[in-house]
């Protein structure tokens, strides 16, 4: 956010957009191992960027009324999409090939950016944290046991549940 201060989040959405298509057309056309990688990095900076917006782009598009429920119906999209997605393209590639289920992923991303062109509206970045504001942060404990709980989470380390260091524990002690 603080790299991003006063640009139009429409416009990044939509640049996210274009290297998503871009993404998949690398390792679509890959001709070596390492091509292959920098593509699915790429991949990486998407997913990174829209996840980093999705919040606050929300925030900024319905009504304070309806935040919760939009917020609910992002996260369960994304949540169903990462659930559906891997041994569906898994299925498909066994049946066209790798190398066409990215680039029918670009060409679903390409209709993407369309729609995201059509429909979204200018969307002005608000006055927002700055680095000095994020590093605070660090300082609370409460932050530093959310994010120890999910790197213990993501990270698939297996302790006890109730047993401090867990991840449930750490997630626990993020909530109060």
């Amino acid at each position: 956010a603080p790299l991003t201060r006063g640009v139009d989040r429409r416009h990044i959405l939509l640049a996210f957009s274009l290297l998503l298509v871009l993404s998949n057309l690398l390792v679509a056309l890959a001709p070596n191992y390492g091509v292959l990688l920098a593509g699915r990095g790429l991949l990486g900076v998407c997913v990174g960027g829209f996840w980093s917006l999705a919040s606050a782009v929300t925030l900024q598009l319905v009504p304070t009324k309806d935040v919760p429920r939009a917020l609910s119906i992002v996260y369960a999209g994304v949540s169903v999409a990462t659930i559906i997605a891997l041994p569906v393209a898994s299925w498909i590639g066994h049946l066209i090939g790798w190398r066409n289920v990215f680039f029918l992923g670009a060409l679903m991303a390409a209709f993407g950016f369309v729609w995201q062109y059509r429909a979204l509206p200018s969307l002005p970045a608000r006055a927002g944290s700055g680095f000095r504001d994020m590093s605070a942060l660090l300082r609370r404990t409460w932050i530093l046991a959310g994010i120890g709980g999910n790197i213990l989470s993501f990270g698939g380390v297996r302790w006890s549940w109730d047993g401090p260091g867990s991840a449930a524990w750490c997630r626990l002690r993020a909530m109060r």
